[in-house]
């Protein structure tokens, strides 16, 4: 017999290394069809389909903040919390501007022709708009400012407001340049809120005794107040600003909680800051026996109601002074500032 061997060890040729497959693509039936306007309206709507399950989802379960987060990328403006607006609320027409902002042509014109009860208010100006245009131009309210935020819930979840107080705020002395005066007929709404500009550090505080003392500064708002905004209503704050020491620039922060999350909102004049100034008094008011001894104030130019003399034609007008330096001035105007 042939003489047996033991097998050996099997010797196998090493592994090719497998190749690398191409990406997967749609057959070419699939890749005509997403070139179709149907394949093309098909891809569009995916994600809309999508959000709209989500949606329905959380109104299933009816989580406000599931809602939310589905209304943040369905709907314009979705990431709003909020909307807002402001405006002016003041009961008289009484403006000053910074040193060397004078009045322009067209508004001196239209001062010297308006007549309280029967102006004849030429293009494009009336007394509000007038206020305005100083306004934008740098003017501040003189000794009182009074404003009226409005908000309007943007979310499921109720917003919850925790303080309103000034921010950025710039001290400089009392405006002196031009001084349109018209004070007010009858008294303004009163307003719960008030800033004090006296303070070193002004927060909103409640107004005391309204009628009887002018607006004091009470104690702080939110000790004793909740704001609450909740979605599609709206909710005003009207805010009484104050200074006797000081002009002021100085926009609003609205620090509020929703779902949990601090939030803050910051309000302006459409990109300007709010101003406020006190009289540019030169002599205070003060109290004598029988009333109130006059003070005095100091402009570059001053436009004033009832600054023209006695005369019958001049009442109801806005006169133009001749001595805009060193006008007298009665009570309130001017009064000692506040302790």
């Amino acid at each position: 017999m042939p003489e047996q061997h033991p097998p050996g060890p099997s010797h196998r040729p090493p592994r090719r290394p497998a190749r690398p497959h191409p990406p997967a693509e749609p057959p070419p039936r699939l890749r005509g069809w997403l070139r179709t306007p149907a394949g093309c309206a098909t891809a569009i709507a995916t994600p809309l389909v999508l959000a709209l399950i989500l949606f329905v989802v959380a109104q299933a379960f009816d989580t406000p903040a599931a809602k939310d987060k589905v209304r943040a990328v369905t709907r314009p403006g979705g990431d709003q919390d909020v909307r807002w607006s402001v405006s002016f609320n003041d009961p008289a027409y009484q403006i000053a501007t910074p040193r060397g902002v004078a009045l322009t042509p067209p508004q001196k014109r239209f001062l010297r022709t308006w007549r309280f009860g029967g102006q004849a208010e030429g293009p494009g100006h009336s007394l509000s708009g007038l206020i305005n245009e100083v306004r934008a131009v740098g003017g501040a309210n003189l000794d009182a400012l009074y404003l009226m935020v409005r908000l309007e819930g943007r979310r499921n979840q109720p917003l919850f407001v925790d303080d309103v107080r000034p921010v950025n705020i710039r001290r400089t002395r009392p405006y002196a340049g031009t001084l349109v005066d018209i004070p007010p007929q009858e008294g303004g709404e009163p307003f719960k809120m008030i800033f004090n500009f006296d303070e070193f550090e002004p927060r909103a505080r409640e107004v005391e005794d309204d009628v009887t003392s002018g607006g004091r500064p009470g104690d702080l708002f939110f000790n004793h107040n909740t704001i609450t905004v909740k979605d599609g209503q709206q909710d005003s704050i009207g805010i009484k600003s104050i200074s006797t020491r000081t002009a002021v620039t100085f926009q609003i922060r609205i620090v509020y909680h929703l779902g949990g999350r601090p939030k803050t909102l910051t309000i302006d004049n459409r990109g300007n800051p709010f101003a406020l100034t006190p009289y540019n008094c030169t002599k205070r008011t003060k109290p004598i026996k029988d009333g109130f001894a006059p003070g005095r104030v100091s402009y570059q130019d001053v436009w004033r109601m009832g600054a023209a003399g006695r005369r019958e034609d001049a009442i109801g007008r806005v006169a133009h002074s001749s001595t805009p330096g060193s006008q007298p001035v009665d009570s309130p105007t001017c009064l000692a500032p506040m302790k």
